[in-house]
């Protein structure tokens, strides 16, 4: 059920500066940089394969519930329904791809895992929706006392997410996106070196946010996987680990679906009880087969590294059903270390 949700408009930068900036950014970590503004490729393609050719028209990134409804121990009966989502933001009369990451229970086992979020929901007849959905879930199961890993299609008509999660919508059309293509890295991580880019470029208390896809090749990366249950409570950062079991994942390429905003949180004066709205900065999944939640590369100074990136600006960010924030940690941007 969608409770609240808080509007923010976000800030739309020039193109040409926008890329400049990024451009000398990113050549601070690494040797090959190109940024520059392209028509979007059919990105229903491989190795994309998303639900929808494009990545614009009418963007904005949804920043559902909060990583703190997992503590101290997971509250799964928080189902937000993503129809329901388009139907509050009036969005149901037109295509709407989301992509992105979350987390969401098994039916009807109730397991918790990872949401890898790719479906296209368009208006149909009799105030109908249909939905391609091409998303993802991985989990870990137990069986015969052995925890496994595991991947599969979500197939569901009327998709969902439980807890949290962090998206990207847009109408789904083939206009101008960023193009970003970078090779051998001598320093900070894809996503971080970019997030550190834009945060550096907004101005004042302008938020910026992006959403897109990319493609890691020749890169050994660690990701994870959300536990489904934890005997002690989580109360404090150091106990965070508990919940979460981690991937090195070695096989490549790696496809990934990624939002990242300017700032970590943003301040909504019209509401006192939300006065200050923690954001994630970013958030990443692999859209692979070891999927899960995105950290970061596990060699230092990979000079074999290579990235390419589709992404596009957002013009609103919707906070939707926000929860009291988790007074040990904001997000999960402390666990990468």
């Amino acid at each position: 059920m969608v409770d609240l949700t808080i509007p923010i408009d976000l800030y739309v930068p020039d193109k040409t500066e926008l890329a400049i900036v990024l451009q000398n950014e990113l050549s601070t970590d690494f040797e090959e940089v190109k940024v520059e503004w392209v028509d979007c490729p059919d990105l229903t393609q491989e190795p994309f394969n998303l639900a929808a050719p494009g990545l614009c028209g009418d963007t904005a990134l949804l920043d559902i519930g909060g990583i703190w409804n997992l503590f101290p121990f997971p509250i799964k009966d928080k189902i937000i329904y993503f129809q329901s989502i388009l139907e509050k933001l009036d969005r149901t009369q037109s295509d709407n791809l989301i992509i992105g990451g979350g987390l969401r229970t098994e039916r009807p086992t109730n397991l918790l895992g990872e949401l890898i979020m790719n479906v296209l929901i368009s208006p149909a007849a009799n105030e109908t929706m249909t939905v391609k959905n091409k998303s993802r879930f991985a989990l870990i199961k137990l069986i015969q006392n052995r925890k496994h890993f595991s991947l599969k299609f979500v197939t569901d008509p009327n998709p969902y997410c439980n807890i949290y999660g962090n998206f990207f919508i847009s109408k789904g059309l083939r206009e101008q996106v960023l193009k970003i293509h970078v090779k051998h890295r001598t320093g900070r991580d894809f996503i971080v070196s970019l997030q550190h880019a834009i945060k550096r470029f907004s101005k004042c208390s302008q938020l910026m946010g992006f959403g897109g896809t990319f493609i890691i090749k020749n890169g050994k990366t660690i990701q994870h996987i959300i536990r489904n249950y934890w005997e002690v409570p989580i109360r404090k950062k150091k106990d965070i680990h508990n919940c979460i079991k981690y991937l090195k994942i070695q096989n490549s390429p790696i496809v990934a679906f990624a939002t990242f905003v300017s700032s970590d949180r943003h301040k909504v004066m019209s509401l006192k009880k939300f006065q200050d709205v923690y954001l994630n900065q970013w958030h990443v999944h692999a859209n692979s087969n070891d999927s899960g939640g995105y950290y970061h590369e596990t060699v230092p100074n990979n000079t074999n590294t290579e990235y390419l990136g589709y992404f596009s600006p957002a013009t609103k960010l919707y906070r939707i059903n926000p929860v009291s924030e988790f007074d040990e940690m904001r997000n999960f941007t402390c666990l990468r270390n």
